[in-house]
């Protein structure tokens, strides 16, 4: 697995080099202590000088920056990213994931930060963030859209014969998209036979479909998974 040699949730102990040819060096161990203390004060104090969502992206190249982890590294300051927009803007959920812009353009991701490091270039760095901002909130608005679109479509096809429980199982589909017939015994009080009825009515309506080699059998709702995890939601699934 990988990372399974990295001490998972361990302050590294060693030093470490990121990019090719040791492009940058993070601080050496005995120093996180110190530059995560700076961190952790930062992220809650107050910065009038600086718009919430500017005070985000500070923090996460600040985290990036020490690296404090032997691995990982990227995939908690992304994670870290989305929390802090949430709280720092008074976001209703933690609705801007950036994860999928900084793949996108990956190697941007890294000259910028190197900028900032070498030549304290945060102006390059924050137009990155910000244009990176507006994608992701676009996309969202898309992705929204369409399964809004989608749910009112699963609603109407109930609605010539669907039970109470077939709707509220689509609904529920959105915030969960897999379910097994177990689960939907527990969820209703049901008996097997009732609860594997209401799956099989999903399947023939082309809700749900079985995911191959499941124990105990699993069924999803592929357009919801699509919509949610494409690259490009808005085209048909092939």
């Amino acid at each position: 697995m990988r990372g399974q040699d990295k001490t998972p949730g361990q302050f590294r102990k060693h030093q470490v080099h990121i990019g090719s040819e040791r492009r940058y060096v993070p601080p050496p161990p005995e120093e996180l202590d110190t530059c995560l203390n700076a961190f952790e004060k930062y992220i809650h104090d107050d910065d009038p000088r600086y718009d919430p969502l500017v005070r985000c992206y500070i923090a996460h190249y600040q985290f990036e920056a020490i690296h404090p982890f032997g691995d990982g590294n990227g995939r908690v300051g992304r994670l870290l990213l989305a929390l802090m927009t949430y709280h720092m803007c008074h976001h209703t959920r933690p609705w801007l994931y950036m994860s999928a812009y900084f793949e996108r353009y990956r190697n941007e991701y890294f000259d910028r930060m190197f900028r900032v490091s070498a030549e304290g270039d945060w102006e390059s760095w924050f137009e990155y963030c910000l244009r990176g901002t507006v994608a992701q909130a676009n996309d969202s608005i898309i992705r929204c859209d369409l399964l809004g679109s989608l749910r009112k479509k699963y609603y109407d096809l109930l609605s010539g014969g669907g039970s109470n429980r077939d709707h509220a199982t689509v609904t529920e589909l959105f915030r969960r998209p897999l379910i097994t017939v177990p689960q939907l015994m527990k969820i209703y009080g049901v008996t097997y036979p009732t609860a594997k009825a209401d799956i099989n009515r999903l399947v023939d309506l082309g809700i749900l479909v079985k995911l191959p080699n499941t124990r105990p059998k699993t069924y999803y709702a592929h357009k919801i998974f699509h919509i949610v995890y494409s690259e490009n939601p808005g085209q048909t699934e092939g």
